[in-house]
């Protein structure tokens, strides 16, 4: 019988007092004679090494048997299938015990290991507890790179209901920051039985009642601490709100407790509940072919301290300097210089800044340049960057609209882009340094170099651009690799000119497109809601022609639905439709009712709405108290009516058929009366004796006064009364 590696031995027991247990096989020598095991039975157990010829004789004599392992990590698994932050775990254990797991069969002697273990300790800074905690789940997992994956699953004893505390449970709320009293309660036995008995009595069996005003009547049931009456009216006195519990919590139980078909159809009926709710990375120098096949693109903190431009005894800090180089030419192709970042944002800026025209980005800045200085404007072909902004969302449109491939090296080795790296130690050394602020090391009781700040970031930036040119078209690169064409053709080693060369003899890495298409892509893209009050996002309303045209905002009984836009966080007055290539957007602007967000960065948005949030929370407890005062006189006055109804109904006994049979005369009666405590009479009843004085008004005889026969018919009065006939 042949033995191999990562099989599984279970061992039978010998007796029924004893256990089986499993030994996972991690090695077997050359030769085949002995074997390393590890007892999967007991998760606190090392290797050890056995003969192979004993577990072959229990295999044989069936005191053994192979079995089959199936690990909870799945080794299997692929590689998009596991959460981004479970892989960040499992790469930083790997990092710590890779080498000592491959230094086989020596790290399975105990000594060795020890030697091994400490090394790793030292190299890595963590812990030897730690060490040895990664070798064992290693080993026990299926001695594979997943074995390391956490086991979060098993963490939080899921499905069982959790002991109530002193201390609250769960997310502190944000409102609890500013008032201790708002901390919230747990929910113990008591409590839980009276949300329970509040979700049958006023949810389940009440109707068309709303979840919410379910929760506020249980509150108002279980949850007083006393009444007090207003106009005769008891009405529900509620704790503080942090002494209650939250909403949340209601929905929780409720969730917890119902089976959401059986709910439904107990609250609706099955007719109601089947007509609306049934379901239905290489090295980048080797790849460059030619200029725009590679760009490498870096942030760093600029060694120097600036002043504000708007008031120059103001110190700013220092500036966040981005760069994209041409890996092919060395060219410096974009450049941004500001205060955002290491971010997004000025990985944005920077990139807008490479497909840019360069004079005229130059002439911002009172610098005049030909084309033939700084001749990049293009998108490049591909895109390396550290695990920074780059592994982020946001470079996709980037990617898949304009074919732009990004490539994150790895973790700590900034090795793999020297190039720009190179770059920023020679812009220190050569020209930073030098500037008055710069930051330069100093003992205690030495000059306060921050102090020296002179220059503002319009005026840094402009002395950066120079710096650049002079890279660009004057530095000469003695070192550089010349091929033998360039050799032939005469190319010398500046920058510009390995471009110039590369775009007549390597081109077809660049691509030219419009700045807004650029800017349209490298903006961060999200999905906005059309509603009948605008085209939402981040709570803010929206409208534009597209939207007009389209009649989005008519209400026609189908549900909102989402489009894709892209949108500047230092600018939320304006968000730009995208279509479906990504080569072309609509403007839409902010709805004149917004207007408190005009101008207002994405972040500041977001402050304000989070502040009006916690103000709402500790007026909660006011509103609800409010609504439980409101049920309790709704409910009074039901109450009262349905009493003097009843009476009345007893007194008379009329049947049912006679009190449908006289509605409409009913009506006309209680209508005739209403309008008589309605009518208007203006001014005084009692006319006095000034009447008298200006005279009396007397009716003179005539010929009709005499007549005694009979009155002409009142053509009104006979329609008024066939109308109420009919």
């Amino acid at each position: 019988m042949q033995l191999y590696r990562n099989s599984a031995v279970e061992w039978l027991p010998g007796s029924e007092e004893e256990q089986s247990w499993i030994e996972f096989i991690l090695w077997i020598s050359p030769d085949s004679l002995t074997a390393v095991v590890i007892n999967l039975s007991d998760r606190n157990s090392f290797p050890i090494v056995k003969e192979t010829g004993e577990i072959i004789c229990a295999l044989n004599n069936g005191s053994a048997k192979i079995t089959k392992m199936d690990f909870e990590h799945n080794s299997l698994l692929l590689e998009e299938h596991i959460e981004e932050k479970h892989r960040t775990i499992r790469d930083s254990r790997w990092k710590v015990i890779s080498e000592l797991v491959q230094d086989e069969p020596h790290i399975y002697d105990p000594d060795y290991r020890a030697n091994r273990v400490k090394e790793a300790v030292e190299k890595n800074d963590v812990s030897k507890m730690a060490v040895y905690k990664y070798l064992k789940l290693y080993w026990h997992n299926g001695a594979c790179r997943n074995a390391l994956l956490p086991a979060f699953r098993r963490c939080g004893a899921p499905d069982k209901e959790r002991r109530a505390l002193d201390r609250k449970r769960g997310r502190p709320r944000a409102v609890a920051n500013l008032d201790s009293d708002f901390t919230g309660i747990n929910v113990t036995g008591d409590i839980k039985n009276y949300l329970v008995t509040g979700l049958r009595m006023f949810y389940l069996k009440g109707g068309r009642v709303t979840l919410h005003q379910a929760y506020i009547n249980t509150l108002a049931k279980f949850f007083n601490i006393g009444y007090k009456s207003e106009n005769g009216v008891l009405q529900p006195i509620l704790p503080h709100p942090g002494q209650l519990p939250s909403f949340d919590q209601f929905k929780y139980w409720h969730k917890k407790e119902f089976d959401t078909k059986l709910e439904l159809e107990q609250k609706f009926g099955e007719r109601v509940f089947n007509l609306l709710h049934r379901s239905s990375v290489n090295s980048s120098a080797t790849e460059a072919i030619g200029p725009g096949s590679i760009y490498q693109i870096d942030a760093t903190i600029g060694d120097v301290y600036l002043v504000s431009r708007f008031d120059r005894t103001r110190i700013i800090g220092r500036p966040v300097i981005y760069v994209l180089i041409d890996v092919f030419s060395r060219l410096v192709t974009g450049l941004y210089v500001g205060l955002e970042g290491p971010s997004w944002l000025g990985a944005m800026m920077a990139l807008e800044n490479a497909a840019q025209d360069k004079v005229e980005f130059c002439s911002r800045y009172g610098i005049d340049i030909s084309p033939e200085q700084w001749p990049s404007r293009c998108v490049p072909e591909a895109i390396i960057a550290d695990r920074g902004e780059m592994l982020s969302e946001s470079p996709n449109n980037l990617i898949n609209v304009l074919g732009v491939q990004v490539k994150n090296v790895p973790s700590y080795r900034a090795d793999w882009k020297g190039i720009i790296e190179q770059h920023f130690r020679i812009c220190n050394l050569s020209f930073i340094h030098w500037l008055p602020g710069a930051v330069y090391a100093r003992e205690r009781g030495d000059h306060d170099y921050r102090l020296d700040a002179k220059l503002d970031m319009q005026e840094f930036t402009e002395l950066m651009i120079k710096c650049i040119l002079y890279y660009n078209n004057e530095r000469m690169m003695d070192w550089y690799p010349l091929e033998v064409d360039m050799i032939k053709d005469g190319v010398k080693p500046f920058p510009v000119e390995l471009w110039r060369w590369g775009i007549q003899n390597r081109s077809g890495h660049l691509r030219e497109y419009p700045t807004d298409i650029v800017r349209l892509n490298l903006m961060p893209a999200a999905y906005a809601s059309v509603t009948r009050s605008g085209v939402l996002f981040n709570k803010m309303y929206y409208t534009g022609e597209a939207a007009i045209r389209g009649n989005w905002f008519i209400r026609d009984g189908t549900k909102r639905w989402k489009v894709p836009i892209s949108y500047d966080p230092r600018e939320v007055n304006y968000v730009y439709l995208r279509d479906s290539s990504g080569m072309g957007f609509e403007k839409f602007r902010l709805l004149e009712r917004e207007g408190r967000y005009s101008g207002m960065r994405l972040e500041e948005v977001q402050d304000m709405l989070a502040v009006a949030k916690m103000e709402a929370d500790k007026l909660n407890g006011r509103i609800i108290q409010a609504e439980v005062e409101k049920s309790a006189v709704i409910e009074s006055t039901i109450m009262a009516a349905e009493a003097k109804t009843n009476e009345a109904l007893k007194k008379k006994k009329l049947s049912k058929s006679k009190r449908t049979a006289d509605i409409r005369e009913n009506k006309r009666k209680e209508k005739e009366t209403i309008r008589d405590e309605e009518k208007w009479v203006l001014g005084s009843d009692d006319l006095g004796d000034e009447v008298s004085e200006r005279g009396e008004v007397r009716e003179f005889p005539t010929e009709d006064n005499h007549d005694t026969g009979p009155k002409p018919v009142d053509k009104v009065e006979m329609l008024r009364k066939l109308r109420e006939g009919r």
